[in-house]
C-alpha cells in the first residue's frame, strides 16, 4: 500500500474525514503519492499548496473521479471512492462533489442559468430551475441569467462555475486555483463569496493554489505538495511558522535556510553554529540530531546601520554587508553576507533611510522565536 512508505499525515480529528491513500502514475514516467487525511467536521478549508507541477491538481482530479490512480484508497467518511486491492472505482457522478476547474469549462451554447443547471439531472423542471436560481443568487449572477458566456467578463464566468458546482447541494467542494487569471477586483469579489459559501453551507473544501495570501485568507488546513508527495499538513499559521523540512520551507517561501551544526541548550534557548558564527533559537522542548537546517523568514530580519546602544532582547546581532537589493512593490528584498546568505525585506522608506547599497556594511537583528530548526 502507498501508506507504508508514505505515512498518512493528519489534519483534525478522526471522527467524520477523508482518507486520501494512493499512488498515481503519470504517462510519461513519474508517480505521485498522497496520503492525508482531512477532517470534515467542523467543516473548513484545507489548502494544497505547492509549486507547478508538483501534483496538486492530479491530487485534485483524484478526489473529483477524474483521474484514477495506480494504487490504494480513498474514502470518504464510510464510503469507499476507489480501493485498488478490490478494484473498486466510483465514478464521479456519484461521489456528490462539486467541482470547479482553473479554465471554467463553460458550455459556449448554454446561458448562465442552463449552465448552472446543466448538472441537475433527474429533476422535474420547476425544481430544477429553482435550485439553479438559488445558487445563482448566492453567487450574484441572477441579473446574468439570460446571457452567453462569450458576453462575461473571466470573474463572472468563474462565479458561474462556482454556482454550477454549487447547484447539485455537494457534500465536498473542490476548487482548483479559482482565482488565477483574474483582476484584484473581481479575485476579491470572488474571495468573499467563497468564504461566505463554506460558512453558510458547512461545506468542506479543497482549494489548489500557489498563493500564500490565498492559503492564508482561505485556508484553516494547509498541506504542502512538492516533489510528488504530501510533505506536511495541518493548520495554516502552524504549518506556515514551522515548516517541516528544508523542502517544505522553501515550497513556503522561507528564503534564509542554511546549515547548521547543533551545539547545546541553555536557558531556553538552542545554540547552533552556523558559517560566521553561531545564532541562537527558542528551544520548542523538540530533539534535534547534530545536523540541522537553520530557516529564517525575511520579514524577520531587522535592518540597523549602528550596533545597539544598550542591552536589547534581541539574541541574535550578527554583523554583515548588503550584497544587493530587488524591488518587491512598496518593499525592498535586501541579501546579505552575514558568513552565510541572509535575506531581509524591509519598506522602501527604511531602505531609503538607511542608505543601502551593495557592499555597505549593516548590522542584522533576529529575535530567537524567529528562527525555526528542523534536522537535516
Amino acid at each position: 500500500m502507498p501508506g507504508k512508505s508514505n505515512p498518512v499525515l493528519f489534519a483534525g480529528k478522526e471522527m467524520g474525514q477523508l482518507t486520501v491513500d494512493f499512488r498515481f502514475c503519470y504517462p510519461g514516467g513519474g508517480e505521485l503519492c498522497a496520503s492525508f487525511l482531512f477532517a470534515l467536521e467542523p467543516p473548513g478549508v484545507l489548502v494544497l499548496f505547492g509549486p507547478s507541477g508538483a501534483g496538486k491538481t492530479t491530487i485534485l482530479r483524484s478526489l473529483a473521479g477524474l483521474e484514477r490512480p495506480a494504487a490504494g484508497r480513498i474514502q470518504f467518511q464510510d464510503e469507499v471512492w476507489m480501493d485498488g486491492e478490490r478494484n473498486l472505482w466510483l465514478p464521479p457522478q456519484r461521489r456528490k462533489i462539486g467541482y470547479v476547474d482553473q479554465h471554467d469549462a463553460l458550455f459556449p451554447h448554454l446561458n448562465v442559468e442552463e449552465n448552472v443547471a446543466f448538472g441537475l439531472h433527474g429533476l422535474p423542471r420547476k425544481e430544477k430551475r429553482r435550485q439553479a436560481q438559488e445558487s445563482m443568487e448566492s453567487c450574484g449572477l441572477l441579473p446574468l441569467a439570460g446571457r452567453s458566456p462569450a458576453t462575461l467578463s473571466g470573474g463572472e464566468s468563474r462565479r458561474v462555475a462556482l454556482a454550477r458546482a454549487l447547484a447539485c447541494h455537494p457534500r465536498l467542494l473542490l476548487l482548483d486555483e479559482p482565482f488565477a487569471g483574474l483582476d484584484p477586483r473581481a479575485r476579491g469579489d470572488l474571495m468573499q463569496r467563497i468564504r461566505k459559501t463554506v460558512h453558510e453551507r458547512s461545506l468542506p473544501t479543497i482549494f489548489v493554489t500557489h498563493e500564500e495570501r490565498e492559503a492564508v485568507l482561505l485556508g484553516r488546513e494547509l498541506a504542502v505538495v512538492g516533489s510528488g508527495r504530501v510533505l506536511q499538513i495541518g493548520p495554516t499559521a502552524e504549518v506556515l511558522a514551522r515548516p517541516v523540512n528544508r523542502e517544505a520551507g522553501k515550497i513556503l517561501g522561507v528564503e534564509t535556510v542554511v546549515s547548521g551544526r547543533f551545539l547545546s541548550v541553555r536557558d531556553g534557548l538552542v545554540e547552533v553554529e552556523v558559517p560566521g558564527g553561531t545564532l541562537f533559537a527558542m528551544d520548542r522542548g523538540e530533539a534535534l540530531p547534530g545536523l540541522v537546517y537553520v530557516m529564517v523568514r525575511a520579514e524577520d530580519v531587522i535592518l540597523s546601520t549602528a550596533e545597539e546602544a544598550g542591552p536589547v532582547s534581541v539574541r541574535n546581532r550578527l554583523r554583515g554587508l548588503v550584497v544587493e537589493q530587488e524591488a518587491e512593490g512598496h518593499a525592498v528584498r535586501v541579501l546579505l553576507d552575514c558568513g552565510f546568505p541572509l535575506v531581509a525585506r524591509i519598506t522602501r522608506g527604511a531602505s531609503q533611510e538607511l542608505g543601502l547599497a551593495a557592499g555597505k556594511p549593516i548590522f542584522c537583528w533576529i529575535k530567537a522565536h524567529a528562527i525555526h530548526l528542523v534536522p537535516r
